[in-house]
């Protein structure tokens, strides 16, 4: 049995810059931190103790 699954997009592999990875980062980490201040400030207007 020949298991020779090789997923490939293209004949060749895409070099992705280094300032799209920095780009994915701070967009990955602002979504994190927004979300958690949002679902913060939501439970302090439901519940104001």
């Amino acid at each position: 049995m020949g298991d020779t699954t090789v997923h490939k997009m293209g004949s060749e592999e895409r070099q992705v810059p280094e300032w799209e990875i920095k780009l994915g980062k701070i967009i990955f980490y602002a979504t994190t931190a927004l979300s958690l201040w949002f679902f913060y400030w939501l439970n302090g207007i439901q519940c104001p103790c």
